[in-house]
């Protein structure tokens, strides 16, 4: 046992034998359902009365693969955390390193294995060597081994679909069925690396883990929120008493019982008049308990008991069972197959001739031979170099050069705005202000808004389709020969592509903006008012919640999301432009951030002259700056600016190419193909709509009979009325600098080609409050008054405050529908 040293080999063991009694339950499920199902469809093969019997005791924890399943997260949650509690405190562990090392590394960890074993379920299937609807005439297993292995579409491609996107981010695993949990354990690791960032040196934290344990419930996500408590816990300095009383025999022999007791409640059958378990039901309010729920605590008081009995251990670290730990992951990627071929085909072999008894015994005998002997060799040349691979690519690739700019990144955070307790104070308030909105709106936090055409287009992504199912009248859809398409760039899909998985079709949309605006904000707390100055406030409040984007973050709709997400990519592009000066590495993050930003909202294509512009300046193209490198002939020269074009080429033929796919020019995003637009005399765009737009953008609100302010809610009022942002760099033109006089040049002209493309639209963003259009041309004004050094008074602050208040009565106004 290695437990002083920093390892937990007993853990191994458990590992093991969980792993075991899942490939026990799944053979089982395939040749003796009864066992699994109880009396259910009359399964009963050998014995029948004491199978149906047998399966509703005690005993069932043999077998219990969903219970096992559950300990291997608890555990997971658990091996993955509790190095940061043991080491937080020694000044050479560097809690960055370790989180960025752990997450980056989970994904090939995970699917690497599952890839060479898909790919060995393929050959089988291409051979023919499988036989489990032939051999569920026999086992009568329906349910479960007559319906494996259905893929029609079989072959190198769909494994590598499957692999790599399908099984890691949604439970839709097509080549070994007990893949399902493989999409759980990836998120469950992520939440569990969440949990240790946000909360790990939090005094509260055993608060946020109550409250994260009682938003998710009877969620197998629960089990990760139980392992990093549990990491917490054993390393707590105030739970040194609590662990000394867990130690002794009496108390972890009990928690063990319970947790065995548990996790063999049955799944899936009515216990309630059965001896062992009929109490549940009254302790559950008298309906079928969810065996979740048991299942969940009971693995969780399994390991605690583990945990405190060193008996336990130094049986669990002996070496068989730390070899049965070693093998476990290969055991439970291999042992599907072999259910479904040589297992199979001996039932079908040997039955006619000897009997289903005899069969049974011979084919489970040969079973665990196959499944141990090639999980020992698949372990070895496989599961432990995808291992090895995973580690040296991060230390390649990653761990290196985060090494070197880790001391660096910490000074700098230790001086940042965000250790001071002004910006707790900000944070608290910003928070505050939403729980209120929310509350004012009866908007859940985590609902869903149905005008949300992204999270179909991520649907369709995950069935391999670029167009949509059918038609959806109330959203705005490209209608092409025949084919329903969304109508908006696609880059705002990318996030709802990865959460389809974890929410379906019911995504936290109304979240997802409220989260991008605050990172908005903070961002631009980070980069304008590093002191957390009062005045310094101003642009920051001002260009967030001082603006129209304040009601668009509080709604999950298409045409929100896109502006919002684009709003965070801009402002992230120009953030990392001025601070690039001898970073190479900012400068190529800014370029990507404002193709991401094109690919939300095309126009901000128009920002990349003074994006350009920035890098000549810091790489020496342009102004007095020094040239930054020395040729072979020793000449100065500053280094090429093509170099930073190679994101933004890369997003730009992507987005090229996915509208070549679907309308079949590489500019069209859809919206050419509207009904509405296409009903339009003029189209989409034409100047003739500019006159018109100009004075929508210039209307005034006015005052109803009952002294409430009412604004238009088609197409916009005056625009720095409600974005008074633009008022404040009215202010400051006097200001401007000459040295920067290309840059200011460049910022106006393409605020003012943004105006007029805006202007030229048939429509000014229809139902609204504000004019939210110009949300899109906030960071260039923002860049502006950077650029100049503008200085900042009181009044700024006061219009910053002004557009705080009108833009929170307006967003009440519109979304409680006020006169």
């Amino acid at each position: 046992m290695k437990q002083e040293a920093g390892h937990f080999d007993y853990l191994d063991g458990v590992r093991g034998i969980a792993a075991f009694s899942v490939t026990m339950h799944h053979f089982f499920y395939a040749f003796l359902p009864a066992l699994i199902w109880g009396a259910a469809g009359n399964k009963g093969l050998i014995f029948p009365s004491f199978e149906m019997a047998i399966a509703q005791t005690p005993l069932n924890i043999l077998w219990s693969g969903d219970y096992a399943v559950m300990v291997f997260f608890v555990m997971s949650a658990f091996v993955l955390t509790y190095r940061f509690f043991r080491d937080q405190h020694d000044p050479n562990f560097s809690r960055v390193s370790f989180l960025t090392s752990a997450t980056l590394r989970r994904y090939p960890r995970l699917v690497l294995p599952i890839f060479a074993a898909s790919l060995i379920v393929l050959l089988v299937m291409q051979m023919g060597g499988l036989f489990h609807q032939q051999a569920a005439q026999y086992s009568l297993s329906f349910e479960w081994l007559a319906l494996q292995w259905h893929t029609p579409n079989a072959g190198f491609v769909d494994v590598l679909r499957n692999t790599f996107l399908e099984v890691p981010f949604k439970p839709e695993p097509r080549y070994n069925n007990v893949l399902w949990t493989i999409c759980i354990e990836f998120y469950g690791s992520l939440l569990a690396f969440a949990m240790v960032a946000v909360l790990g040196r939090q005094s509260w934290r055993g608060w946020g883990y109550l409250a994260l344990g009682w938003y998710l419930g009877n969620s197998p996500y629960l089990c990760f929120v139980m392992g990093v408590a549990l990491a917490d816990f054993m390393y707590a300095p105030s739970a040194a008493k609590a662990r000394a009383l867990l130690s002794r025999p009496a108390v972890y022999w009990t928690l063990a019982i319970i947790g065995l007791y548990l996790g063999s409640f049955p799944k899936g059958i009515d216990a309630s008049q059965n001896f062992w378990f009929s109490w549940l039901y009254w302790l559950d309010g008298g309906s079928m308990p969810n065996a979740q729920w048991t299942h969940n605590w009971g693995a969780l008081f399994l390991l605690i008991a583990v945990l405190h009995a060193p008996n336990w251990q130094a049986i669990l670290s002996r070496q068989p069972w730390r070899w049965l730990g070693r093998i476990s992951f290969s055991m439970y990627l291999m042992h599907g197959l072999f259910l479904g071929s040589i297992c199979s085909w001996l039932i079908v072999t040997l039955v006619p001739n000897i009997g289903y008894a005899a069969a049974f015994v011979l084919t489970l005998l040969v079973y665990l031979l196959a499944v141990l002997g090639s999980s020992h060799l698949f372990a070895r040349y496989i599961d432990e170099s995808s291992v090895r691979f995973s580690r040296q690519a991060y230390t390649l690739l990653v761990g290196r050069k985060l090494d070197a700019i880790l001391p660096r990144w910490n000074a700098r955070w230790r001086s940042s705005l965000f250790v001071r307790k002004e910006w707790r104070y900000t944070l608290f308030a910003i928070v505050l202000m939403y729980v209120l909105f929310y509350a004012a709106l009866k908007q859940p936090w985590f609902a869903h808004s149905g005008w949300d055409s992204y999270i179909l287009q991520a649907k369709a992504w995950w069935q391999g389709q670029t167009m949509l199912a059918h038609d959806y009248p109330y959203l705005e859809l490209a209608i092409f020969k025949g084919q329903y398409y969304v109508s908006f760039p696609p880059v705002p899909t990318i996030p709802q592509f990865l959460l389809y998985p974890f929410f379906g079709e019911g995504t936290p949309n109304h979240f997802l903006n409220s989260a991008y605006t605050i990172l908005s904000f903070a961002l631009l707390s980070f980069w304008f008012n590093p002191q957390a100055q009062l005045k310094q406030f101003c642009v920051p409040l001002a260009a967030v919640f001082g603006s129209n984007l304040l009601a668009v973050s509080l709604n999950g709709g298409v045409w929100f999301q896109a502006q919002v997400l684009a709003f965070l990519f801009t402002i992230s592009a120009f953030f990392f432009a001025v601070k690039s000066l001898n970073r190479p590495w900012a400068m190529h993050l800014s370029a990507l951030s404002l193709a991401l930003a094109v690919g939300c909202r095309p126009f901000q294509l128009v920002y990349f002259p003074a994006l350009l512009w920035i890098f000549a300046y810091h790489l020496g193209h342009i102004g007095n700056g020094a040239p930054k490198t020395k040729t072979p002939e020793g000449r100065e020269e500053a280094e090429p600016l093509q170099q930073f074009l190679i994101f933004p080429i890369i997003i730009g033929g992507a987005l090229a190419w996915y509208n070549w796919l679907r309308f079949g020019n590489p500019i069209e995003f859809g919206h050419n193909y509207l009904p509405e637009f296409q009903r339009a005399t003029e189209g989409q765009f034409s100047l003739s709509y500019i006159p018109e737009n100009i004075l929508r953008s210039l209307r005034l609100p006015s005052f109803t009979p009952e002294g409430g302010l009412s604004f238009p809610r088609m197409d916009g009022v005056m625009f720095f009325l409600v974005n008074p942002i633009f008022l404040i760099l009215a202010r400051k033109l006097t200001q401007l600098k000459r040295e920067f006089w290309q840059v200011n040049a460049l910022l106006f002209a393409a605020i003012a080609i943004h105006m007029l493309a805006t202007w030229s639209h048939r429509t000014m963003g229809g139902w609204q409050f504000g004019n939210r259009y110009f949300i899109d041309m906030i960071p260039a004004v923002v860049l502006l008054l950077w650029l100049n050094r503008s200085k900042f008074d009181g009044k700024d602050l006061m219009l910053a405050l002004f557009g705080l208040g009108i833009n929170a009565y307006g967003a009440l106004w519109l979304y409680l529908d006020w006169p």
